[in-house]
């Protein structure tokens, strides 16, 4: 009797767990909600975001406002205008333009991030109560 309980909350456990976007993997979702989120929440959302400033025409607060951007070239960090933004690089506008350059930690995971296809969960469009809770401003 304990085995079933303990195989029928397991099961319940599992299937309540927070699962993957379609198309990404677990590990892939662990590393931007871990590098990548974070980031764009602290340094982007204040200027890039699609509730209430869109500094450039672009958001960066889902995946749908990054593709329709064209600033990432998924698996090409060269071409991707976000990532030659970040670095600082001549001939484009350096980001954040309001906060010191993002370390080269930072720049290498989201270099990493794009190499990797530039997975992302972010499906739909953000709330301004679902966006506020992600950035302290």
């Amino acid at each position: 009797m304990k085995i079933r309980t303990l195989l029928y909350c397991l099961a319940i456990g599992l299937a309540c767990a927070p699962q993957p976007a379609a198309g990404i993997t677990a590990q892939e979702l662990e590393f931007f909600e871990s590098k990548i989120r974070p980031v764009l929440a602290e340094s982007c959302y204040e200027c890039h975001n699609s509730v209430d400033k869109m500094k450039g025409d672009f958001a960066l607060d889902y995946k749908g406002a990054l593709d329709a951007a064209e600033i990432i070239i998924p698996g090409d960090p060269e071409k991707s205008t976000l990532i030659q933004s970040i670095r600082h690089a001549e001939d484009f506008e350096a980001m954040p333009d309001k906060s010191p350059k993002l370390s080269n930690l930072v720049i290498r995971d989201f270099e990493e991030w794009v190499l990797m296809g530039a997975p992302d969960p972010r499906l739909t469009k953000p709330t301004k109560e679902e966006l506020e809770s992600q950035v302290d401003w």
